[in-house]
């Protein structure tokens, strides 16, 4: 499922999570709403958007699997979670950059071909597949 979202100014912990999940995730204050994406806000009075009023991440995120499967048909940690952009294999020179502990502990680093971040599977990366695996136990298999 080639799922495209566009949340609004109150979804930013969502829209995190979406691109953790390898989803295409667009979020600017200003920008125009894309007739291409699916646009979810927190906005009563729009339409043709779906309406999340939920508090907590995890109901979000509950309620999204609900419409669009997302937990069910993601491609976990395939998307830079600042620029939105999909991550390519690292190379030498850019882990090289990386502190003694990281590279000595780590093997497989992807890089954001925009903004350079580079990403591993550290602890950060073990919190959120706990976090995901507790709230989806029967879905998430990565």
């Amino acid at each position: 499922m080639n799922l495209r979202f566009s949340c609004d100014m109150m979804l930013f912990d969502l829209v995190r999570w979406l691109r953790f999940l390898g989803y295409d995730t667009e979020y600017s204050r200003y920008r125009r709403r894309d007739k291409n994406r699916i646009y979810l806000t927190t906005n009563k009075k729009l339409k043709d958007a779906i309406i999340l009023e939920h508090v907590s991440l995890e109901e979000k995120l509950i309620t999204l699997e609900k419409y669009f499967k997302i937990i069910e048909n993601a491609n976990p940690f395939s998307r830079c979670s600042v620029c939105n952009v999909v991550l390519e294999n690292a190379v030498k020179d850019d882990i090289e950059k990386l502190p003694p502990f990281v590279k000595s502990n780590f093997d497989t680093f992807k890089k954001c071909p925009k903004c350079g971040r580079l990403y591993w599977k550290g602890s950060h990366y073990e919190n959120m597949v706990k976090f995901i695996k507790e709230l989806f136990p029967d879905l998430f298999n990565f």
